[in-house]
């Protein structure tokens, strides 16, 4: 991109991108200075762009979801999308539980809160996310059991 593509009737660089020839100067020397004038319009324009560039960077990161932001915002779309759904593996295999999943371990502290919460189905993301299950055998179904058994293994890891 050439300092001409942006100056234009109203570039605040028109002076020093227009070429002036004076007569009067050498023909060398008239070549030197529209040289370097094209380097000076070349360096502000490029100035230019890189601030631009620089504060779209800045409003972009400013606008970025926290990890706690996007855990609540993704859970609360698959709440909505499974409704009632009494089919397990729809609800575990869904796009927005999966994409939760895939935070991995920086979302245990929120899982784990909404668990004892909202009573939300995260027994399968946990399990995949740590490896574990920390309630007994005998406990699986009953999900008063599960939540406070994933809640005191929360605590005991000092994530809740």
């Amino acid at each position: 991109m050439s300092a001409r593509d942006f100056c234009g009737p109203m570039s605040p660089f028109s002076d020093w991108s227009d070429s002036h020839t004076d007569e009067r100067a050498p023909a060398d020397v008239q070549w030197s200075v529209d040289k370097h004038r094209k380097r000076i319009v070349d360096f502000l324009l490029q100035s230019a762009v890189a601030v631009e560039e620089s504060s779209q960077f800045e409003s972009a990161a400013k606008t970025e979801e926290t990890t706690e932001e996007l855990f609540y915002r993704l859970a609360e779309e698959w709440s909505k999308a499974i409704g009632n759904s009494s089919s397990l593996t729809a609800v575990a295999r869904h796009p927005k539980y999966r994409e939760i999943i895939d935070l991995g371990w920086k979302v245990l502290p929120f899982m784990l809160i909404d668990l004892q919460r909202n009573r939300r189905f995260w027994f399968p993301a946990l399990h995949e996310i740590t490896g574990i299950r920390p309630f007994d055998n005998r406990d699986a179904g009953n999900s008063e059991r599960m939540i406070r058994a994933w809640v005191q293994w929360g605590k005991r890891k000092k994530l809740i």
